[in-house]
């Protein structure tokens, strides 16, 4: 079923209505792009964000480039190294993103009752979740329902390459609409194929603490573009599956590709078509999964990176799965059959943990908020 924006006034631009009171909700200032559908047939509006009414409170800061794109239901500010709140941007270390995990697209994943109340930005923003409701069947049914959540986050300003972590399961970014953004890990008795199933039309799902979040490209802010999906723990910022130009996608079949065996590259800015420095983009895994019973597996067969023969091992079979995945590292989950090795296009990649990396994080240090 298409996806609708739906507010409880009309928004005008960020923040204002055309009603005699105005009202702050999660749809205040979106105006649609595109309508995308998706591959599983859903719906989702691609939607652009007015954030000019929280730029200058975020400029007085210092902060600039990418920063002033996350949503103004996402508060931000500057800390010390010692988390001590500060208005001095030359005194910081950290920026601190603020946030609730309450998606600005309509889902299924809404509740049909209650409500949401949070500030941000000095605005009061509440709604009815009834109004952020769109049925949709997924094709992986996921029984929980989102609900608001209380979010803090330190990001790096100055973020290091010089180290590198493997990503815990959790949280390990934010979306600049100001929900999580989990890793490509799945629980033991699932996989990320599998859940991919069980995404609303716009890419995203609760887990079951009802903390919603995404693993996969977010089509509601980005489809095929090169636009800024939000950043991640260590202080880089994740991009759509487009380079700067518009037109390289980052799903490539080359071994070498940094971008797409690691989630990353250093390039020019997505966003600006300036400088150099490193970045994340959304990219193209392939695979499958297979259900028996109450378990879904993995394929642990050989699923090269041009989409060949992706459920030809154990669970021939299975159904076949194309996902862009954020920050991909090229086998995109775990596996409840663990191979020694796994074989994508000549890349051996070590499947234990079916690992994607960090870069600035030292170990623990990126995993939980």
């Amino acid at each position: 079923m298409a996806a609708s924006l739906v507010s409880i006034t009309v928004i005008l631009a960020c923040g204002k209505s055309d009603t005699a009171s105005s009202a702050w909700t999660l749809t205040s200032g979106l105006t649609n792009v595109a309508a995308v559908t998706t591959s599983y047939g859903g719906t989702c509006e691609k939607t652009s964000r007015d954030t000019s009414s929280c730029e200058s409170a975020r400029t007085t800061l210092g902060l600039s480039g990418d920063w002033l794109k996350f949503s103004c239901n996402v508060a931000l500010g500057l800390a010390t190294s010692s988390r001590t709140t500060t208005t001095d941007y030359n005194s910081a270390t950290y920026v601190t993103v603020t946030f609730v995990g309450l998606p600005d697209h309509t889902s299924n994943y809404y509740p049909q009752t209650g409500s949401y109340s949070f500030t941000a930005n000095g605005n009061t923003v509440s709604g009815s979740y009834s109004s952020m409701y769109a049925a949709y069947t997924t094709t992986y049914p996921n029984p929980n329902t989102l609900a608001q959540q209380s979010y803090v986050m330190y990001v790096p300003i100055n973020p290091t390459s010089s180290t590198h972590a493997v990503m815990g399961m959790g949280v390990i970014g934010v979306s600049v609409d100001g929900v999580p953004i989990y890793s490509g890990l799945a629980a033991n008795t699932d996989n990320i194929y599998a859940e991919a199933g069980s995404f609303d039309q716009c890419q995203g799902h609760p887990d079951a603490s009802s903390k919603f979040h995404y693993h996969s490209e977010p089509y509601a802010i980005s489809y095929q573009d090169s636009n800024v999906v939000g950043v991640m723990r260590d202080g880089y910022f994740v991009y759509g599956r487009y380079d700067f130009n518009g037109t390289t996608e980052l799903d490539v079949s080359s071994t070498s590709s940094d971008a797409y065996v690691y989630g990353g590259h250093v390039g020019t800015a997505p966003s600006t078509g300036t400088g150099s420095r490193f970045h994340y983009h959304a990219t193209k895994s392939y695979g499958c999964y297979h259900r028996s019973g109450n378990t879904i597996y993995a394929d642990d067969g050989n699923v090269t990176l041009d989409g060949t023969n992706p459920c030809s091992g154990p669970t021939t079979g299975g159904t076949p799965v194309t996902a862009y995945f954020l920050t991909g590292h090229g086998n995109g989950g775990t596996f409840t059959s663990l191979p020694t090795a796994h074989d994508h296009g000549g890349v051996m990649l070590n499947t234990t943990t079916a690992a994607r990396y960090y870069y600035g994080c030292a170990a623990g240090t990126c995993t939980g908020c």
